[in-house]
């Protein structure tokens, strides 16, 4: 089956998808990042084409991209967590977004200084010092608070009822439509647990569990119709 445009219920409709890891520079030749392939977001991308939408795709370097060759998808890749918060809040202001899907790996610190050269290595010990980052997506609704936001948590070894509470912080905190919430430890080259999970006051609190990135992608792609035009969607 052809994965684009089987489906045209998101037709017209723009999807923003920031996905893949990033990283923050400490010499010319080192850096920070984290081990995020975008392999879901790959899949969300791709079924938001599949569904008819026109998809922006900002991505990290090394990342999993949707099929690259179809008009409607527009790819930008980035690699500093600074040319995601710069890409990103410019394609939010630029055009209209009618969904803001948040899979990218943003990094949570990063280094105090970032030396120009190469960082010589003499010395048995380095101490590096670490800074906060700010949090892209505590920004998208001040940016764009008509468009629907979908966040995801990821968390290492908690339980269930832990995740989702932590999932609804981050929906109360970034005023998230839903959270996409799943831990490490579940995640793997045969499948990718998460559930979804809704702030306080819409209904349904947590649905799922999903087994696949396809099937996140599907389930996240019948959520953007649903609150819509073109009624319920689908999967095949």
């Amino acid at each position: 089956m052809n994965p684009i445009t089987e489906d045209l219920a998101l037709l017209g409709r723009h999807v923003l998808v920031a996905s893949g890891p990033t990283r923050a520079p400490i010499d010319a030749v080192r850096y920070i990042g984290n081990r995020s392939t975008g392999r879901l977001g790959s899949a969300i991308g791709t079924e938001l084409l599949r569904r008819g939408a026109r998809v922006t795709f900002v991505y990290g370097t090394g990342s999993r991209v949707p099929v690259p060759t179809v008009e409607n998808l527009v790819l930008d890749e980035i690699e500093t967590i600074d040319e995601a918060e710069t890409r990103i809040f410019r394609h939010l202001v630029e055009q209209e977004i009618f969904a803001v899907i948040m899979a990218l790996a943003g990094l949570d610190y990063r280094p105090r200084e970032t030396v120009a050269g190469k960082i010589a290595s003499d010395l048995e010990e380095r101490t590096l010092t670490l800074v906060k980052c700010q949090k892209i997506i505590d920004r998208v609704k001040i940016v764009c608070p008509s468009s629907l936001l979908v966040g995801f948590k990821l968390e290492v070894q908690v339980s269930e009822e832990d995740l989702f509470l932590r999932a609804e912080e981050l929906a109360k905190r970034a005023r998230c439509d839903l959270v996409v919430a799943n831990r490490a430890d579940e995640i793997s080259q045969e499948g990718h647990r998460a559930w979804f999970v809704y702030p306080e006051g819409v209904g349904r609190r947590v649905r799922g569990p999903f087994e696949t990135p396809e099937e996140i992608a599907c389930a996240l792609a019948d959520e953007l119709i649903r609150v819509g035009p073109g009624g319920p969607g689908g999967c095949p």
